[in-house]
């Protein structure tokens, strides 16, 4: 895993890259980090060079170009990019929730808040790389769980609502419901579940963010919500 540690102050350079080496290599993992003391110079290298970075921790108050400007930019050039952001107070909380933070570390936190953010990437990661095996007849199709939006069930059968298109297979909710590699989807009907991450607001219906708009139970909303604010508190 490549990454970034960037913080104007290069005694908080070297104390954060000595943490997140000591964490790799506890857990028998290897990494490849690359210290920066201005912002201008990471983005440079995240958007016009061929240097992959798998994650950018970045120091939000910095002079002139501070972290939040840096992953603003780096969000244009690349979505998908794990951003942490440092800081010694938590004043900008809906920054880092518009610019898709992955955790908002506080400084004074140090070694355990650290090690917690790598161990819920990790497993963040792992979970990315589970796949389900969909029946249909002779034909079997493996897919991401990851990729699946939600799962309606009508007269005994599963329809998968892919990114991209739609599945089937004989199965019930509750069977799917048991398994593990479900556990980050959101009931929201008897017949229905939702993969969390691609909730974009729960009003009248529940809004993904393709647009398209779920019915949900009104008796379930509190147990939809509360689910939904656990889920993402977890991963960010």
């Amino acid at each position: 895993m490549n990454i970034a540690i960037c913080d104007d102050d290069s005694v908080f350079v070297d104390y954060f890259s000595e943490i997140i080496s000591n964490y790799f290599q506890e857990n028998g993992l290897s990494c490849n980090i690359f210290k920066f003391q201005e912002a201008k110079s990471l983005v440079d290298m995240c958007c016009t060079s061929n240097n992959k970075f798998d994650v950018a921790v970045l120091d939000i108050e910095m002079p002139i170009y501070n972290g939040i400007d840096a992953a603003k930019d780096i969000r244009k050039f690349n979505s998908d990019m794990t951003l942490m952001f440092l800081s010694s107070n938590n004043s900008h909380g809906d920054s880092a929730c518009d610019l898709k933070i992955y955790k908002y570390i506080y400084k004074v936190a140090g070694k355990e808040k650290i090690y917690a953010a790598f161990d819920s990437l990790i497993a963040e990661q792992k979970h990315n790389e589970l796949t389900y095996e969909i029946h249909n007849g002779n034909e079997t199709s493996e897919v991401l769980v990851k990729d699946i939006m939600y799962v309606h069930v009508r007269d005994h059968s599963a329809y998968f609502h892919l990114t991209n298109e739609i599945l089937c297979e004989r199965n019930t909710l509750s069977v799917l419901t048991n398994n593990f590699k479900f556990e980050r989807f959101i009931p929201i009907l008897r017949n229905t579940i939702v993969n969390f991450k691609y909730i974009d607001t729960i009003k009248e219906k529940v809004i993904l963010q393709n647009g398209e708009k779920l019915n949900y139970s009104n008796r379930k909303y509190h147990d939809i919500l509360n689910k939904y604010l656990y889920l993402r508190r977890s991963q960010f």
